[in-house]
């Protein structure tokens, strides 16, 4: 995301003044480098994106893909957005509705060009969710590449499935926390219960996305 594209966005949303002009300021002259152990890269100027960590930065990025809402909105297509993360979902009854989604991938793409923002179609799937009509499948495109047709997919970090069945998530999410469990046992030569316990209160149930919700986690030790 360019910061001088960010500044022109901004300005057609009305924000003019000495609070454009600190936001240019917010972005002039930044740099940055990558540290490597003890190696550090040569400094580089920062020419495009948000500042990470910054209050500012997320309301920056919205404001910056406001557009893309209000284009697809006015297409008669729903999106869902969570970040750069982008969801077109539509109900498919006859061929007309699978023209209607690609007509929204094809309106990403464009836009994502004309704004200098880069679609990632190796990230991108097209799952269908529950019974479709043999006579409405139909292959999908962005940027000239096909979209492979996947039978689940990882939702904000959560797998989803044809059937919506949470069984492989949390099958993911007990196989992740085993291991880190038998780690902790290899790794813990005193075999104290209380530090057992806390190992795996801090490494499996806090670092193991939705572990918390499974009641049965003592056995995992």
């Amino acid at each position: 995301m360019p910061s001088h594209v960010l500044l022109v966005r901004l300005y057609s949303y009305g924000v003019r003044g000495n609070v454009l002009q600190w936001i240019r300021k917010f972005f002039h002259g930044r740099s940055h480098q990558t540290r490597v152990g003890e190696a550090l890269s040569t400094e580089s100027s920062l020419l495009s994106k948000v500042v990470q960590g910054s209050g500012i930065g997320p309301v920056l990025f919205l404001t910056y893909i406001d557009d893309l809402t209000q284009l697809l909105e006015r297409n008669g297509i729903q999106a869902k957005f969570f970040a750069d993360d982008v969801k077109v979902y539509l109900e498919i009854y006859t061929v007309y509705d699978t023209i209607k989604v690609q007509t929204a991938l094809d309106l990403i793409s464009i836009w994502d060009s004309e704004w200098q923002l880069q679609l990632s179609t190796s990230k991108c799937d097209i799952l269908d969710i529950g019974h479709v009509p043999h006579d409405t499948t139909h292959t999908y495109t962005t940027d000239a590449s096909v979209l492979l047709c996947s039978v689940k997919c990882r939702d904000l970090g959560i797998i989803i499935t044809r059937d919506l069945s949470p069984s492989q998530h949390i099958h993911a999410i007990t196989a992740k926390a085993h291991q880190r469990a038998n780690s902790i046992h290899r790794c813990c030569l005193s075999g104290d219960h209380n530090s057992l316990v806390r190992a795996f209160v801090v490494y499996v149930r806090h670092c193991v996305p939705s572990l918390n919700t499974i009641q049965s986690c003592g056995h995992l030790v």
